[in-house]
């Protein structure tokens, strides 16, 4: 029982230790690591870029991509409509002093 009880708990301290290096996207945004781009997905500011937030941000643009397609399928309307939608969409959700690129490549901050 002493046993199972020790391993539990680092168990429950190596998760922990796990969750407090993990960044969310919301973080990576903040920090100014990457940001929303015009073609509805997320864009990664330095090509220095960690592969966690490499890996994170492709998760996220795999996921919105399914959605995407999703939506442009029930709407009948393109991939190409939904995503430039949903990238004004996201950009106009964004907070002041956050990157976001322009449709034109340049990634400018927010005001």
């Amino acid at each position: 029982m002493k046993y199972l009880h020790k391993s539990f708990l680092t168990v429950l301290f190596l998760i922990a230790a796990q969750s407090a290096f993990a960044l969310s996207i919301g973080e990576i945004k903040s920090q100014r690591l990457a940001g929303e781009q015009a073609n509805g997905y997320v864009g990664i500011i330095s090509e220095n870029a960690s592969t966690e937030i490499k890996n994170m941000v492709n998760e996220v643009n795999s996921k919105r991509r399914t959605i995407y397609q999703k939506l442009a399928t029930q709407q009948k309307i393109s991939l190409a409509e939904v995503e430039k939608l949903a990238g004004a969409r996201n950009i106009g959700k964004t907070p002041s002093g956050q990157l976001i690129r322009e449709s034109s490549g340049s990634w400018i901050t927010k005001k």
